[in-house]
């Protein structure tokens, strides 16, 4: 009797993702290829779960010599930067391949309104892909942007666009990490003030 062992050989095409910049409500897309270079051996596979991205399908079998196409999307729901972790877990977790993702979430969005209810094909309910090149994936930092410090509470446009939905849980988020900052700053700002007095009492 005779017998082979079959190592699992797996390639992608991207360990490292940058989505860019992305409102919320809205999304990113990256077309993921995945490549099971074993001639013999299926694999199963699954990606794990982790906040504003996600893998479709999540879960599977990667068919022996064959390409398969992993839909990886950014879809953030505050604002701010994110990176995570994702990974890649060949046959129940025995080998794992880590994906480091990152986008930025700009703005806020608006929701989509699609057909629902009795009326509503499946088609519907698909989403919308708003997939990006193979360049700009590749970026490993966001662009700097330009000014001097973080936009002022009534000139941030996402804010506004935010006031005039209606979507007053985002705007009063935004309003407590300003006023939460101002505090800090009044802080810091009355600290280095009783310094100094207290240096010119002593002399």
């Amino acid at each position: 009797m005779m017998a082979r062992a079959c190592y699992p050989d797996v390639k992608i095409s991207k360990q490292q993702l940058q989505f860019g910049e992305c409102a919320s409500n809205e999304r990113k897309d990256f077309a993921l290829t995945v490549t099971n270079k074993n001639e013999d051996l299926p694999l199963d596979f699954r990606f794990t779960k982790v906040a504003s991205f996600k893998a479709l399908p999540l879960e599977g079998v990667l068919l022996p010599g064959n390409e398969h196409t992993i839909h990886l999307s950014f879809e953030p729901k505050s604002l701010g930067m994110v990176t995570q972790e994702m990974t890649l877990e060949i046959l129940g977790g025995k080998y794992r391949i880590p994906l480091k993702l990152q986008g930025h979430c700009n703005k806020v969005g608006q929701r989509p309104n699609g057909i629902r209810g009795p009326m509503a094909r499946p088609q519907d309910f698909l989403p919308e892909r708003q997939y990006i090149a193979d360049d700009a994936a590749e970026a490993r930092t966001l662009p700097k942007q330009k000014g001097a410090g973080p936009p002022s509470f009534e000139d941030t446009k996402g804010v506004k666009a935010a006031l005039e939905r209606g979507n007053f849980a985002e705007v009063e988020k935004y309003a407590e990490i300003q006023a939460n900052k101002q505090k800090a700053s009044d802080f810091l700002t009355r600290e280095r003030r009783n310094r100094e007095r207290d240096v010119r009492i002593q002399q």
